[in-house]
């Protein structure tokens, strides 16, 4: 009987070795995946401010293009303008 009693308090302290070993083992996995879910969360923010800037940019670009599109009237209005400043000038010039 107490050769029984010694290989079951045997196998119990060699089961209580392995849940503790599988208990550190899942607390470490645990601290991995936090980590991991810490890294995507940021990853999200960068991912988010990059996707402002981007529309920022797409936003000031179509500014730009109007603005680019409004000079190029001004100047031909201004040419057409030079161009009758001549003629008028030419009318004077003997």
């Amino acid at each position: 009987v107490n050769e029984i009693v010694t290989s079951i308090a045997a196998a119990l302290e060699e089961q209580a070795a392995t849940t503790t070993e599988i208990s550190e083992n899942v607390n470490q996995a645990s601290i991995g995946i936090q980590e991991v879910t810490e890294n995507v969360a940021q990853s999200s923010v960068a991912a988010g401010a990059v996707a402002g800037n981007i529309s920022e940019v797409s936003d000031k670009s179509v500014t730009i293009k109007s603005s680019s599109t409004e000079l190029a009237k001004t100047a031909q209005q201004l040419n057409h303008l030079a161009a009758e400043l001549a003629q008028v000038v030419k009318k004077f010039t003997v």
